[in-house]
């Protein structure tokens, strides 16, 4: 999935207005869900949406460092000015969102789960023969 197609689909409300289209169009590879940017600097991984309340300044630079695809602010949370001016500046997507840290996360999931059950349905059609009816035929 694509970080625009995400924002559409979760209904977020993409702050950083002068950020690439490679930006937009990055791969979204996983996600993350923290507060403590040295959490997120040591757990997330490039290519993540990372998951947070916080909106200073730092958090646009711990996104930029790690490369995470798009950065979430959940909870309704202040983003400074300067964050986004940094965040545009390095090119990193910042969304918002009223919905709270864990709403948002699980929303991510079904969307990410329901993306692949579609795309892998032959996949898991095999797998759930050989899991469930072939020990049967035995």
């Amino acid at each position: 999935m694509k970080v625009k197609e995400m924002i559409e689909k979760l209904d977020l409300k993409l702050l950083t207005k002068d950020v690439s289209e490679d930006a937009l169009y990055a791969e979204v590879e996983g996600g993350y869900a923290s507060d403590l940017l040295s959490n997120a600097m040591g757990q997330g991984q490039t290519g993540m949406v990372w998951v947070t309340m916080q909106g200073h300044q730092n958090v646009a630079a711990v996104a930029s460092l790690i490369g995470f695809a798009a950065v979430i602010v959940a909870g309704d949370g202040p983003v400074a000015e300067d964050t986004l001016h940094k965040a545009n500046l390095n090119d990193v997507v910042v969304a918002a969102t009223e919905e709270p840290a864990l709403r948002l996360s699980a929303s991510c999931m079904n969307w990410v789960l329901a993306r692949r059950t579609k795309q892998c349905g032959q996949f898991w059609r095999i797998y759930m023969y050989i899991r469930c009816f072939r020990p049967v035929l035995r």
